[in-house]
């Protein structure tokens, strides 16, 4: 709330990491208090704003605290732990979606246009209070109409990119925080610029672009919103890879926030991030993949330098 104050835009990024400090206690103090404290802010929200707030924040990141909390504490591969995690929350909040549109007469897509509409309306109407110029406001304005139905059909996407998006970073920051403040019992085998997806699942990223660009009706929509989170996926893997490439030319910190920021900001930048992360099924451009004939085991350390 209170970066929404400052700036447009900003409260929404910061909530994202709302996840972040409940991971912490979950892993700190065991899982009995993190549930506990996770259903402690269940209630809060809904005696303060609302049941329809607290099955809000239960969908987007209550299921992503349990379960990125779990996953960490078990050891498991990271990729799992926050692909789990991101998919089982894009279930549970299109669960929500269907009970709450149940009842009315209009569609699922109907009803989330005119939800994502409300957000858009409200966004701008944020713009203009914080003094945003005219012109830049009926652009803002031009964006939200001719993009919304668009993002209406993507549906499926757009809850599973937010929730793969809200997963990945809450894990990075979390692994960060945890490896400089607590005992290095967990984040052993984990380094971010490690990752990477099975190679098997660059078909799913030809299939779906195939059928976007190929096919018709039901066929069309379903290859859009599939082709949309493997290009989420890959994004990462390309991100993954561009840290391993900074790390290993030592590159300055400035440096490498400056990089990111370019990264995010400009979408010339983002589709080369996309590039890495798919060319690297063939190219491998870390050089992590065993080679023919050698065990996983047996490869250079030095790889996963973090």
């Amino acid at each position: 709330m209170i970066g929404t104050v400052i700036a447009p835009g900003l409260g929404i990024m910061l909530s994202l990491f709302t996840p972040a400090p409940l991971i912490l206690l979950y892993l700190q103090h065991g899982k009995s208090a993190g549930l506990i404290s996770v259903g402690a802010v269940v209630i809060l929200l809904a005696w303060m704003v609302g049941m329809e707030a607290a099955m809000g924040f239960a969908a987007a990141y209550a299921l992503v605290v349990i379960l990125l909390a779990e996953g960490i504490r078990f050891q498991l591969a990271p990729e799992k732990t926050i692909g789990v995690a991101a998919l089982s929350a894009t279930v549970l909040s299109g669960v929500l979606l269907w009970m709450a549109v149940s009842g009315e007469n209009q569609s699922l897509l109907t009803f989330f246009e005119s939800q994502l509409q409300v957000s858009a309306n409200e966004y701008l109407k944020a713009l203009k209070e914080a003094g945003t110029p005219e012109d830049e406001l009926q652009f803002m304005q031009g964006v939200a109409e001719r993009y919304t139905p668009m993002m209406a059909r993507a549906l499926f996407a757009v809850l599973a990119v937010g929730s793969l998006i809200t997963a990945v970073l809450n894990y990075v920051l979390v692994r960060a925080l945890w490896l400089r403040f607590y005992p290095r019992s967990y984040f052993q085998d984990a380094a971010p610029n490690q990752w990477m997806l099975p190679d098997p699942m660059v078909w799913g990223f030809i299939a779906s672009a195939a059928a976007l660009f190929l096919g018709e009706g039901a066929l069309t929509l379903v290859g859009m919103n599939v082709f949309i989170v493997m290009l989420a996926l890959y994004f990462f893997q390309g991100l993954a890879i561009a840290s391993s490439i900074l790390s290993a030319k030592r590159a300055h910190p400035a440096i490498a926030v400056l990089v990111y920021l370019l990264v995010f900001t400009q979408p010339l930048l983002m589709g080369l991030v996309i590039g890495l992360g798919l060319f690297d099924v063939w190219i491998d451009f870390r050089k992590i993949r065993p080679q023919a004939g050698q065990p996983e085991e047996d490869r250079d350390p030095d790889d996963y330098e973090n």
